[in-house]
Protein backbone atom coordinates (compact mmCIF):
# COMPACT_ATOMS: atom_id res chain seq x y z
CA UNK A 1 0.00 0.00 0.00
CA UNK A 2 1.32 3.48 -1.00
CA UNK A 3 2.55 5.18 2.12
CA UNK A 4 1.12 8.78 1.88
CA UNK A 5 2.95 11.20 3.50
CA UNK A 6 3.58 14.92 2.14
CA UNK A 7 6.29 15.60 -0.52
CA UNK A 8 7.95 17.68 2.08
CA UNK A 9 8.22 15.15 4.73
CA UNK A 10 8.57 11.77 2.49
CA UNK A 11 12.33 12.43 1.22
CA UNK A 12 15.13 10.46 2.00
CA UNK A 13 16.64 11.88 5.29
CA UNK A 14 19.94 10.66 6.53
CA UNK A 15 19.82 8.88 9.76
CA UNK A 16 21.35 9.38 13.08
CA UNK A 17 24.27 7.95 13.40
CA UNK A 18 24.29 6.54 16.40
CA UNK A 19 21.03 5.86 19.10
CA UNK A 20 18.74 6.05 16.13
CA UNK A 21 15.12 5.12 15.82
CA UNK A 22 14.27 2.16 13.66
CA UNK A 23 12.72 2.36 10.18
CA UNK A 24 10.68 -1.26 9.22
CA UNK A 25 11.13 -2.67 6.09
CA UNK A 26 8.13 -4.17 4.53
CA UNK A 27 5.32 -3.07 2.58
CA UNK A 28 3.87 -1.50 5.84
CA UNK A 29 5.97 1.01 7.63
CA UNK A 30 6.32 2.11 10.97
CA UNK A 31 8.96 3.36 13.21
CA UNK A 32 9.98 2.51 16.97
CA UNK A 33 12.00 4.17 19.65
CA UNK A 34 13.12 3.25 22.81
CA UNK A 35 13.85 4.77 26.37
CA UNK A 36 15.11 3.36 29.92
CA UNK A 37 13.95 3.96 33.39
CA UNK A 38 14.87 2.96 36.57
CA UNK A 39 13.38 -0.57 37.19
CA UNK A 40 13.70 -2.76 40.29
CA UNK A 41 15.79 -5.18 41.83
CA UNK A 42 18.58 -4.04 39.57
CA UNK A 43 16.78 -4.74 36.63
CA UNK A 44 15.76 -1.54 33.97
CA UNK A 45 12.50 -0.29 32.64
CA UNK A 46 12.83 -0.47 29.29
CA UNK A 47 9.97 1.08 26.85
CA UNK A 48 10.01 0.54 23.45
CA UNK A 49 7.43 3.35 21.19
CA UNK A 50 5.75 2.55 17.84
CA UNK A 51 4.22 4.89 15.37
CA UNK A 52 1.90 4.06 11.97
CA UNK A 53 0.40 6.64 9.76
CA UNK A 54 -3.43 5.67 9.79
CA UNK A 55 -3.71 5.61 6.24
CA UNK A 56 -1.68 2.31 6.03
CA UNK A 57 -4.56 0.90 8.17
CA UNK A 58 -7.90 -0.40 7.07
CA UNK A 59 -10.66 1.44 9.64
CA UNK A 60 -13.76 0.49 9.85
CA UNK A 61 -16.87 2.99 10.82
CA UNK A 62 -18.71 2.00 13.71
CA UNK A 63 -21.06 4.45 15.62
CA UNK A 64 -19.51 7.58 14.40
CA UNK A 65 -16.24 6.33 15.76
CA UNK A 66 -13.24 4.49 12.95
CA UNK A 67 -11.70 1.50 14.42
CA UNK A 68 -9.16 -0.36 13.34
CA UNK A 69 -6.43 -3.02 14.58
CA UNK A 70 -2.77 -4.44 14.01
CA UNK A 71 -1.31 -7.21 14.98
CA UNK A 72 2.18 -6.89 16.83
CA UNK A 73 4.95 -9.62 17.92
CA UNK A 74 8.43 -9.26 19.35
CA UNK A 75 11.16 -11.43 19.97
CA UNK A 76 14.51 -10.09 22.46
CA UNK A 77 17.20 -11.68 22.15
CA UNK A 78 20.56 -11.57 24.71
CA UNK A 79 24.34 -11.33 23.77
CA UNK A 80 24.08 -15.25 23.63
CA UNK A 81 21.27 -15.26 21.04
CA UNK A 82 19.01 -16.50 24.37
CA UNK A 83 15.44 -15.91 24.17
CA UNK A 84 14.76 -13.21 26.83
CA UNK A 85 11.32 -12.44 25.70
CA UNK A 86 8.19 -13.32 23.68
CA UNK A 87 5.01 -10.99 23.04
CA UNK A 88 2.24 -11.11 20.69
CA UNK A 89 -0.85 -8.26 21.06
CA UNK A 90 -3.79 -6.76 18.99
CA UNK A 91 -2.83 -3.01 19.19
CA UNK A 92 -6.54 -1.61 18.37
CA UNK A 93 -6.97 2.30 16.45
CA UNK A 94 -9.79 4.94 17.33
CA UNK A 95 -10.29 7.87 15.23
CA UNK A 96 -12.86 10.16 15.90
CA UNK A 97 -14.74 10.34 12.49
CA UNK A 98 -14.62 14.00 11.75
CA UNK A 99 -11.14 15.29 13.91
CA UNK A 100 -9.04 17.21 11.40
CA UNK A 101 -6.40 17.00 14.57
CA UNK A 102 -2.89 15.80 12.92
CA UNK A 103 -2.53 13.90 15.97
CA UNK A 104 -5.19 11.30 14.12
CA UNK A 105 -3.36 10.48 11.60
CA UNK A 106 -1.20 8.47 13.25
CA UNK A 107 -1.66 5.70 15.83
CA UNK A 108 0.71 4.95 18.34
CA UNK A 109 1.75 2.13 20.61
CA UNK A 110 3.84 0.94 23.73
CA UNK A 111 5.08 -1.68 25.60
CA UNK A 112 7.65 -2.27 28.49
CA UNK A 113 10.58 -5.18 29.53
CA UNK A 114 11.99 -5.86 32.58
CA UNK A 115 15.66 -6.34 31.55
CA UNK A 116 19.17 -6.84 33.12
CA UNK A 117 21.52 -4.03 31.75
CA UNK A 118 23.56 -5.48 29.03
CA UNK A 119 22.89 -5.84 24.93
CA UNK A 120 20.06 -6.81 23.37
CA UNK A 121 18.83 -7.29 19.73
CA UNK A 122 15.12 -7.31 18.88
CA UNK A 123 12.73 -8.14 16.20
CA UNK A 124 9.79 -6.08 15.66
CA UNK A 125 6.79 -7.78 13.39
CA UNK A 126 3.65 -5.72 12.79
CA UNK A 127 0.66 -7.28 10.81
CA UNK A 128 -2.40 -5.31 9.02
CA UNK A 129 -4.30 -8.87 8.89
CA UNK A 130 -7.58 -6.85 7.36
CA UNK A 131 -5.26 -5.39 4.48
CA UNK A 132 -2.38 -8.09 4.82
CA UNK A 133 0.24 -5.92 4.69
CA UNK A 134 3.28 -6.10 7.31
CA UNK A 135 6.53 -4.43 8.00
CA UNK A 136 9.74 -5.99 10.26
CA UNK A 137 12.05 -3.75 11.84
CA UNK A 138 15.45 -5.59 13.51
CA UNK A 139 17.92 -3.46 15.84
CA UNK A 140 20.25 -4.08 18.29
CA UNK A 141 20.04 -2.23 21.73
CA UNK A 142 21.80 -1.62 25.23
CA UNK A 143 20.19 -1.10 28.46
CA UNK A 144 22.13 0.76 31.00
CA UNK A 145 22.36 0.22 34.69
CA UNK A 146 20.64 2.67 37.24
CA UNK A 147 22.37 3.11 40.65
CA UNK A 148 19.41 2.54 43.27
CA UNK A 149 21.50 4.93 45.51
CA UNK A 150 23.25 8.17 42.72
CA UNK A 151 21.50 10.91 41.74
CA UNK A 152 20.84 10.09 38.42
CA UNK A 153 18.27 10.52 35.66
CA UNK A 154 16.40 8.00 32.87
CA UNK A 155 17.09 8.69 29.20
CA UNK A 156 15.47 11.64 26.81
CA UNK A 157 11.86 10.35 25.42
CA UNK A 158 11.34 12.37 22.99
CA UNK A 159 6.83 12.55 22.79
CA UNK A 160 4.50 14.26 20.38
CA UNK A 161 2.49 16.01 23.26
CA UNK A 162 0.41 15.21 26.79
CA UNK A 163 -3.12 14.20 26.68
CA UNK A 164 -5.83 14.59 29.48
CA UNK A 165 -5.33 12.27 32.53
CA UNK A 166 -6.80 8.94 31.36
CA UNK A 167 -6.49 6.03 34.17
CA UNK A 168 -7.02 3.51 31.43
CA UNK A 169 -3.91 4.72 29.06
CA UNK A 170 -1.59 2.41 28.94
CA UNK A 171 0.54 5.75 28.16
CA UNK A 172 -0.24 7.22 31.79
CA UNK A 173 2.93 7.59 33.55
CA UNK A 174 1.95 9.69 37.33
CA UNK A 175 -0.67 11.50 36.65
CA UNK A 176 -0.03 12.62 33.10
CA UNK A 177 -0.97 10.57 29.44
CA UNK A 178 2.32 10.65 27.63
CA UNK A 179 2.36 10.27 23.66
CA UNK A 180 5.77 9.20 22.05
CA UNK A 181 7.22 10.48 18.79
CA UNK A 182 9.22 7.92 18.23
CA UNK A 183 10.45 9.29 14.81
CA UNK A 184 11.94 12.16 16.57
CA UNK A 185 11.18 14.94 14.08
CA UNK A 186 9.69 17.97 15.41
CA UNK A 187 9.99 21.32 13.37
CA UNK A 188 7.10 21.59 10.52
CA UNK A 189 4.24 19.64 11.90
CA UNK A 190 5.58 19.53 15.64
CA UNK A 191 7.09 22.74 16.18
CA UNK A 192 8.20 22.39 19.95
CA UNK A 193 10.33 20.22 20.71
CA UNK A 194 8.61 17.98 23.76
CA UNK A 195 10.46 15.65 26.09
CA UNK A 196 9.81 13.42 29.33
CA UNK A 197 12.21 12.11 31.71
CA UNK A 198 12.60 11.22 35.33
CA UNK A 199 14.96 12.07 38.42
CA UNK A 200 15.78 9.56 40.70
CA UNK A 201 17.35 9.41 44.08
CA UNK A 202 16.97 13.45 45.24
CA UNK A 203 18.73 14.12 48.56
CA UNK A 204 16.54 16.21 50.51
CA UNK A 205 13.35 16.16 48.79
CA UNK A 206 11.91 19.32 50.94
CA UNK A 207 15.12 21.26 50.23
CA UNK A 208 15.90 23.65 47.11
CA UNK A 209 14.87 23.48 44.03
CA UNK A 210 16.70 21.46 41.25
CA UNK A 211 18.26 23.83 38.45
CA UNK A 212 17.94 22.46 34.68
CA UNK A 213 20.27 23.54 32.06
CA UNK A 214 18.96 22.67 27.99
CA UNK A 215 20.81 23.11 25.44
CA UNK A 216 20.79 22.10 21.71
CA UNK A 217 23.56 21.40 19.34
CA UNK A 218 23.83 21.16 16.08
CA UNK A 219 26.21 18.86 14.19
CA UNK A 220 29.26 20.25 14.54
CA UNK A 221 28.73 20.43 18.57
CA UNK A 222 27.38 24.31 18.22
CA UNK A 223 25.17 25.52 20.93
CA UNK A 224 22.15 26.72 18.60
CA UNK A 225 19.59 27.26 21.65
CA UNK A 226 19.71 26.99 25.17
CA UNK A 227 17.21 27.31 28.34
CA UNK A 228 19.15 27.97 31.38
CA UNK A 229 18.17 28.02 34.82
CA UNK A 230 14.64 26.46 34.82
CA UNK A 231 13.48 25.34 38.20
CA UNK A 232 11.82 22.18 38.96
CA UNK A 233 10.21 21.50 43.02
CA UNK A 234 12.05 18.59 44.31
CA UNK A 235 8.67 16.86 45.20
CA UNK A 236 10.17 13.26 45.91
CA UNK A 237 13.03 11.05 45.95
CA UNK A 238 11.90 10.38 42.35
CA UNK A 239 10.09 13.04 39.99
CA UNK A 240 9.25 13.40 36.60
CA UNK A 241 9.87 16.37 34.05
CA UNK A 242 7.91 17.23 30.77
CA UNK A 243 9.29 20.40 28.96
CA UNK A 244 8.90 21.51 25.77
CA UNK A 245 11.10 24.43 23.37
CA UNK A 246 10.00 25.84 20.71
CA UNK A 247 11.84 25.66 17.56
CA UNK A 248 11.37 28.81 16.22
CA UNK A 249 14.18 29.65 13.41
CA UNK A 250 16.19 26.25 13.72
CA UNK A 251 16.68 25.02 9.86
CA UNK A 252 15.96 21.25 8.71
CA UNK A 253 18.92 19.02 10.38
CA UNK A 254 19.88 16.21 12.99
CA UNK A 255 20.47 18.02 16.49
CA UNK A 256 21.61 17.11 20.02
CA UNK A 257 19.48 18.00 23.34
CA UNK A 258 21.14 18.27 26.67
CA UNK A 259 20.01 18.22 29.56
CA UNK A 260 22.11 19.01 32.55
CA UNK A 261 20.41 18.39 35.81
CA UNK A 262 21.90 20.18 38.99
CA UNK A 263 21.12 19.82 42.19
CA UNK A 264 23.25 22.72 44.11
CA UNK A 265 22.17 22.57 47.52
CA UNK A 266 24.29 19.11 47.08
CA UNK A 267 27.04 20.20 44.93
CA UNK A 268 25.87 17.25 42.45
CA UNK A 269 24.68 16.81 39.03
CA UNK A 270 23.70 14.39 36.22
CA UNK A 271 23.49 14.49 32.40
CA UNK A 272 21.65 13.54 29.73
CA UNK A 273 21.64 14.03 25.92
CA UNK A 274 19.70 12.38 23.12
CA UNK A 275 19.65 13.09 19.31
CA UNK A 276 16.27 14.35 16.94
CA UNK A 277 15.63 15.78 13.81
CA UNK A 278 14.70 19.00 12.41
CA UNK A 279 12.30 19.18 9.29
CA UNK A 280 11.37 22.59 7.72
CA UNK A 281 10.38 23.74 4.47
CA UNK A 282 13.88 24.79 3.94
CA UNK A 283 14.81 21.05 3.52
CA UNK A 284 13.24 21.16 -0.17
CA UNK A 285 15.38 24.11 -0.91
CA UNK A 286 18.61 22.33 0.24
CA UNK A 287 17.70 19.45 -1.56
CA UNK A 288 16.07 20.43 -4.69
CA UNK A 289 15.32 17.03 -6.15
CA UNK A 290 12.16 14.73 -5.75
CA UNK A 291 11.79 10.83 -6.02
CA UNK A 292 9.00 9.80 -8.70
CA UNK A 293 6.64 9.38 -5.86
CA UNK A 294 7.64 12.75 -4.07
CA UNK A 295 6.92 14.35 -7.58
CA UNK A 296 4.01 12.71 -7.79
CA UNK A 297 1.99 13.66 -4.37
CA UNK A 298 3.21 17.11 -4.76
CA UNK A 299 1.49 17.41 -8.42
CA UNK A 300 -1.55 15.36 -6.37
CA UNK A 301 -1.92 18.75 -3.85
CA UNK A 302 -0.79 21.14 -6.48
CA UNK A 303 -3.49 20.18 -9.16
CA UNK A 304 -6.08 21.79 -6.66
CA UNK A 305 -4.18 25.20 -6.50
CA UNK A 306 -2.41 25.54 -10.09
CA UNK A 307 -4.31 26.37 -13.09
CA UNK A 308 -4.36 24.37 -16.06
CA UNK A 309 -1.41 26.36 -17.81
CA UNK A 310 0.90 25.56 -14.33
CA UNK A 311 -0.10 21.80 -14.25
CA UNK A 312 1.26 21.53 -17.59
CA UNK A 313 4.72 23.16 -16.96
CA UNK A 314 4.78 20.89 -14.21
CA UNK A 315 4.33 18.08 -16.03
CA UNK A 316 6.96 18.71 -18.57
CA UNK A 317 9.58 19.28 -15.77
CA UNK A 318 12.62 16.90 -14.52
CA UNK A 319 12.58 15.68 -11.59
CA UNK A 320 15.09 18.75 -10.10
CA UNK A 321 12.57 21.06 -12.34
CA UNK A 322 9.53 19.96 -10.39
CA UNK A 323 11.28 20.27 -7.46
CA UNK A 324 12.18 23.93 -8.04
CA UNK A 325 8.72 25.01 -9.59
CA UNK A 326 7.10 23.88 -6.09
CA UNK A 327 9.68 26.00 -4.28
CA UNK A 328 8.67 29.11 -5.76
CA UNK A 329 4.65 28.14 -6.05
CA UNK A 330 4.06 28.01 -2.72
CA UNK A 331 6.85 30.55 -1.35
CA UNK A 332 4.69 32.75 -3.46
CA UNK A 333 1.60 32.08 -0.82
CA UNK A 334 3.12 32.58 2.07
CA UNK A 335 1.74 34.63 4.15
CA UNK A 336 4.10 35.23 6.14
CA UNK A 337 7.66 35.06 4.19
CA UNK A 338 9.83 36.76 6.68
CA UNK A 339 8.98 33.42 9.32
CA UNK A 340 10.69 30.12 8.41
CA UNK A 341 7.61 28.31 8.30
CA UNK A 342 4.95 28.38 4.83
CA UNK A 343 1.52 28.88 7.11
CA UNK A 344 -0.77 28.09 4.04
CA UNK A 345 1.33 24.95 3.19
CA UNK A 346 1.51 23.79 6.43
CA UNK A 347 -2.03 24.09 6.52
CA UNK A 348 -2.81 22.86 2.85
CA UNK A 349 -0.55 19.78 3.90
CA UNK A 350 -2.31 18.43 7.13
CA UNK A 351 -5.76 19.01 5.09
CA UNK A 352 -4.37 16.63 2.16
CA UNK A 353 -3.36 14.27 5.12
CA UNK A 354 -7.01 14.48 6.55
CA UNK A 355 -8.82 13.78 3.61
CA UNK A 356 -6.33 10.79 2.46
CA UNK A 357 -7.53 9.14 5.72
CA UNK A 358 -10.54 10.08 6.17
CA UNK A 359 -12.22 10.00 2.43
CA UNK A 360 -11.01 7.25 1.09
CA UNK A 361 -13.76 5.08 -1.17
CA UNK A 362 -12.70 1.37 -2.80
CA UNK A 363 -9.58 1.98 -3.94
CA UNK A 364 -10.03 5.92 -4.74
CA UNK A 365 -7.41 7.81 -2.53
CA UNK A 366 -8.75 10.57 -0.34
CA UNK A 367 -7.87 13.26 -1.86
CA UNK A 368 -9.52 12.14 -5.26
CA UNK A 369 -12.89 12.04 -4.12
CA UNK A 370 -14.74 15.12 -4.21
CA UNK A 371 -14.94 15.74 0.03
CA UNK A 372 -11.08 15.36 -0.23
CA UNK A 373 -10.71 18.13 -3.18
CA UNK A 374 -13.03 20.82 -1.43
CA UNK A 375 -11.14 20.17 1.75
CA UNK A 376 -8.11 20.41 0.31
CA UNK A 377 -8.98 23.24 -1.68
CA UNK A 378 -11.01 25.15 1.26
CA UNK A 379 -10.26 24.18 4.18
CA UNK A 380 -12.64 22.19 6.96
CA UNK A 381 -16.22 24.19 6.69
CA UNK A 382 -17.44 25.65 9.54
CA UNK A 383 -20.49 23.58 9.64
CA UNK A 384 -21.66 19.91 8.32
CA UNK A 385 -25.19 19.69 8.31
CA UNK A 386 -25.39 15.63 8.18
CA UNK A 387 -28.71 14.17 6.87
CA UNK A 388 -28.90 10.07 6.79
CA UNK A 389 -32.64 9.24 7.71
CA UNK A 390 -35.22 11.25 5.24
CA UNK A 391 -37.59 9.16 3.98
CA UNK A 392 -37.17 8.23 0.27
CA UNK A 393 -33.95 10.90 0.16
CA UNK A 394 -30.14 9.03 -0.14
CA UNK A 395 -27.90 10.19 2.76
CA UNK A 396 -26.16 14.07 2.15
CA UNK A 397 -24.42 16.72 3.59
CA UNK A 398 -24.22 20.42 3.22
CA UNK A 399 -20.75 22.04 4.32
CA UNK A 400 -20.68 25.69 5.36
CA UNK A 401 -18.27 28.21 5.07
CA UNK A 402 -18.83 31.49 6.74
CA UNK A 403 -15.11 32.94 7.13
CA UNK A 404 -14.84 35.65 3.95
CA UNK A 405 -18.83 34.68 2.85
CA UNK A 406 -20.98 31.92 2.72
CA UNK A 407 -20.58 29.46 0.44
CA UNK A 408 -22.07 25.68 0.56
CA UNK A 409 -21.05 22.57 -1.00
CA UNK A 410 -23.96 19.95 -0.85
CA UNK A 411 -22.83 16.07 -0.82
CA UNK A 412 -24.82 13.22 -1.83
CA UNK A 413 -24.60 9.39 -1.44
CA UNK A 414 -26.57 9.38 -4.48
CA UNK A 415 -25.24 5.17 -5.10
CA UNK A 416 -25.98 4.71 -1.27
CA UNK A 417 -22.73 2.95 -1.74
CA UNK A 418 -20.48 5.63 0.96
CA UNK A 419 -19.59 7.68 -1.95
CA UNK A 420 -20.69 10.84 -1.90
CA UNK A 421 -19.92 12.94 -4.91
CA UNK A 422 -20.36 16.97 -5.11
CA UNK A 423 -24.00 18.19 -6.20
CA UNK A 424 -24.08 21.24 -6.07
CA UNK A 425 -22.42 24.66 -5.03
CA UNK A 426 -23.22 28.38 -4.14
CA UNK A 427 -19.00 29.07 -4.72
CA UNK A 428 -18.22 30.34 -7.78
CA UNK A 429 -16.40 27.70 -10.06
CA UNK A 430 -17.97 25.01 -8.67
CA UNK A 431 -21.18 22.88 -10.38
CA UNK A 432 -24.73 24.63 -9.46
CA UNK A 433 -28.00 22.59 -9.75
CA UNK A 434 -30.32 24.01 -7.61
CA UNK A 435 -32.65 20.90 -7.88
CA UNK A 436 -29.96 18.87 -6.69
CA UNK A 437 -32.23 16.80 -3.79
CA UNK A 438 -33.79 15.35 -7.03
CA UNK A 439 -30.73 13.06 -7.73
CA UNK A 440 -31.24 11.79 -4.42
CA UNK A 441 -34.88 10.85 -4.79
CA UNK A 442 -35.26 6.87 -4.01
CA UNK A 443 -37.59 5.21 -5.95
Amino acid sequence: MKFLLTFLIIFCFKLFSQDIPSTSSGELKFYVDFSSFKGSEGKTYQEFYLMIHADQLSFILKEDKKNASFKVTTLIKNKNQEVVSEKNWNTHALLNRDSVNLKNLVVYDQWAELLTPGFYSIEINVVEEELKTSGISRFNFTVPSFDDSAFSSSSIEFISRVDEDNIDSHFRKGGRVIIPNPWRRYGLLIPNLSFYYEIYNIKNPSGERLIINYSILDKNKNEIKSLKGVEVKKSAKDIRVVHAINLEGLNSGIYELNVEINDTENNINCFQSRAFEIIQADYLVKNPALTEEEAETGGNILEYFASPKEMEIYESLNLRGKANFLINFWKVRDPFPETPENEFLQDVMQRYLYANKNFKWGKTEGYKTDKGRILIKYGMPDEIQRNYSEADISPYEIWTYTEERVFTFVFGDINQNGNFVLLHSTKEGEVQNYNWKESLQIF
